[in-house]
């Protein structure tokens, strides 16, 4: 239960970083240039794409494929 509940905490706090990274404005409120669009979505899908590694892994490790031997 706990693992599920920290898997959800983590989508949605990273979905709500991926929305804030894309509806940015280009230039900030201060006039100064703000980095490259591209940049800004790549350091943000970064981060989300380690989490899901995490999780793969995370979730191989606690649910490991049985093996089958045959023996004759």
């Amino acid at each position: 239960m706990i693992f599920w509940l920290a898997a959800l905490c983590c989508a949605l706090s990273q979905a709500a970083i991926v929305r804030s990274a894309l509806r940015a404005r280009a230039q900030r409120p201060d006039g100064t240039a703000a980095p490259p669009r591209a940049i800004e979505v790549a350091w943000t899908v970064l981060p989300a794409v380690m989490l899901l590694a995490v999780l793969f892994f995370t979730w191989r490790t606690l649910h490991p494929v049985p093996q089958f031997q045959i023996t004759p």
